[in-house]
């Protein structure tokens, strides 16, 4: 399961982030304190599935058996306004189809929560939207997408001017991606915690944002990146089996390996450490960067 790490994640070392004024992180000063929606994904599914919000991948599980989970996602979300859910349904290992029995077990929904990542109640939250794929007969693959509105006091960049790296050459692209992990992987090999927060800035920057993060949730994410950093010293693992995947409408991409997963792992004490990332270019001609 994997939310491109979960939400443990979203607040990831946000070193150099007190810099409010960034220009291209705009927070509107409208009484925040009281009102930060945080919106989240809460996934109800019997088979392995993918999920994405403005075609950014939140959740991909390809394991068999059921799941219940509750994921933020305005990590994804870069402004107020209507926003596009996908859930892909796909048949479990062995089967050609998915069942009917998986397609009636689906249920999506989406809440909102108003005070913050921190002040997530169930009294409070209120459902936005809710769907499933009953409509759906057995197939192959199904996947639906829906719209919703957020109300979000901030707006980031992200990658809503990036050029669409679809278009480019693939090898050459593919070489430049793989550049950019064995990179971030030598970084981490090293447990060079400072060289990977450099790395991770803007997009460090922009989820403390979108999360609404104060102070205490900063420090505490700092030390447990840290520590997960300095565990991973030594540990990473070879690349093999690697395939460039696209995002965004082709302005996002990662590398992944045959478990769909990003190849930044480290092997500590047999269980695995998966560091995901999706790279953009800002703009045409510019290097590659980590942007989530």
């Amino acid at each position: 399961m994997n939310k491109l790490i979960l939400i443990g994640l979203l607040v990831f070392n946000i070193a150099s982030c007190q810099n409010k004024e960034n220009t291209n992180t705009i927070i509107k000063k409208s009484n925040i304190m009281n009102d930060q929606p945080i919106y989240t994904l809460k996934i109800s599914v019997a088979n392995p599935y993918e999920t994405y919000v403005n075609d950014m991948p939140v959740e991909k599980d390809y394991e068999k058996g059921s799941t219940n989970t509750e994921i933020p996602v305005n990590d994804f979300i870069l402004k107020s306004g209507v926003q596009f859910v996908k859930i892909v349904l796909l048949p479990e290992k062995g089967k050609s189809e998915v069942d009917k029995s998986g397609i009636d077990y689906v249920n999506v929904k989406i809440y909102q929560y108003p005070h913050g990542l921190s002040n997530m109640s169930s009294e409070d939250k209120v459902l936005i939207k809710e769907f499933n794929l009953s409509e759906f007969r057995e197939s192959p693959v199904i996947s639906k997408e829906i719209q919703f509105e957020a109300r979000v006091h901030y707006e980031v960049k992200g990658w809503s001017e990036s050029a669409d790296l679809s278009k480019e050459n693939l090898n050459v692209l593919k070489d430049e991606v793989l550049d950019k992990y064995s990179e971030i992987k030598q970084t981490l090999n090293e447990g060079d915690t400072l060289g990977l927060s450099k790395k991770y800035q803007k997009r460090n920057e922009e989820i403390y944002t979108s999360l609404y993060n104060d102070i205490t949730s900063i420090t505490e994410d700092k030390k447990w990146m840290h520590e997960r950093i300095l565990k991973s010293k030594g540990k990473m693992i070879p690349f093999e089996n690697l395939k460039v995947v696209f995002y965004a409408k082709g302005k996002i991409v990662s590398l992944e390996n045959l478990n769909h997963e990003s190849p930044l792992i480290a092997n500590i004490d047999d269980k695995e450490e998966v560091y995901n990332i999706l790279l953009h270019r800002p703009k045409s001609g510019s290097p590659l960067e980590v942007i989530r």
